[in-house]
């Protein structure tokens, strides 16, 4: 990721977006201080992995990088679906806050990999902002493929096309996952991440 305002700013995807947004502030301020049962701090702003910009919600504590990646991963495996509506929550206010209007979009979700936790996210979101929910990706995982949650993706296909569209994901951390899924939209591609990692991808 890159801090230069300079660089944000003439990013071309953030430039097709900006007629969508209230402010035109290099960063987003915090809503409030969170929720107490969540994971990272707030820090909403503009990001890049492998050259793809994403709306971020907030990123890792560094000092508690390892309590946070093995609690995200409880919550994941366990399919916690009282963590993913505060997470939806939080997205709920970012967007309603963020963007003039979302008419025409629909909300998808990162392809289901082991857990599908983003598609959960994903699914109270679109609920609360009274859009559709549509399953625009699937990756074929082989069942005795011995992966951890964070590790590497097989290929992702595309099954179903809009054009436009808010994209949802968990996590950030070398953006593979979205760089794939990114490529594969011909429409509006919107990414917003909950919890994104800062430190640099060798």
């Amino acid at each position: 990721m890159d801090d230069n305002s300079s660089i944000k700013f003439t990013n071309k995807e953030f430039a097709n977006l900006r007629h969508l947004l209230d402010n035109e502030v290099e960063e987003l301020l915090p809503i409030d201080q969170g929720n107490d049962e969540l994971i990272g701090v707030i820090r909403q702003r503009w990001c890049f992995r492998r050259g793809i910009g994403f709306f971020a919600i907030r990123k890792w504590q560094t000092e508690n990088k390892f309590y946070e990646l093995e609690q995200i991963k409880d919550w994941k495996a366990k399919k916690n679906i009282h963590i993913a509506k505060l997470i939806a929550a939080e997205m709920y206010q970012f967007v309603t806050k963020t963007f003039n209007s979302l008419a025409g979009f629909s909300v998808t979700s990162a392809p289901k990999h082991k857990t599908g936790f983003a598609n959960l996210i994903a699914q109270e979101l679109a609920k609360l902002l009274n859009i559709d929910y549509i399953i625009m990706f699937e990756q074929k995982i082989e069942p005795n493929a011995k992966r951890s949650i964070f590790g590497d993706r097989p290929p992702i296909n595309l099954i179903a096309q809009v054009d436009k569209v808010l994209f949802i994901d968990d996590v950030v951390t070398t953006g593979r996952t979205l760089e794939m899924c990114r490529q594969l939209v011909e429409g509006t591609f919107i990414p917003l991440i909950w919890l994104y990692d800062d430190t640099p991808v060798i």
